[in-house]
């Protein structure tokens, strides 16, 4: 009996294939839908994506804060 006819060498064979088909058509899929759509809306940020306002957010919240220096050093890393 050769490799070739072995009912395990086909099997492993199919599993192979179908791997390799899988990951075409996964990597067609992600440049063909996902990509566009990804690059589409990084263009167009939301309309609420403002910095100052989360910085005053940030500041506003550590006024009632138990740790207030702790709190206004993390809102400089928004702040800056």
């Amino acid at each position: 009996m050769s490799p070739a006819a072995s009912p395990i060498f086909r099997l492993v064979l199919f599993m192979v294939c179908l791997a390799l088909l899988g990951s075409v058509v996964g990597g067609a899929h992600y440049y063909l839908v996902d990509l566009p759509e990804q690059k589409e809306l990084s263009a167009n940020p939301p309309a609420n994506w403002n910095l100052q306002e989360k910085c005053d957010s940030c500041q506003n919240y550590c006024k009632y804060s138990d740790k207030y220096w702790e709190c206004m050093i993390q809102c400089e890393l928004i702040c800056a």
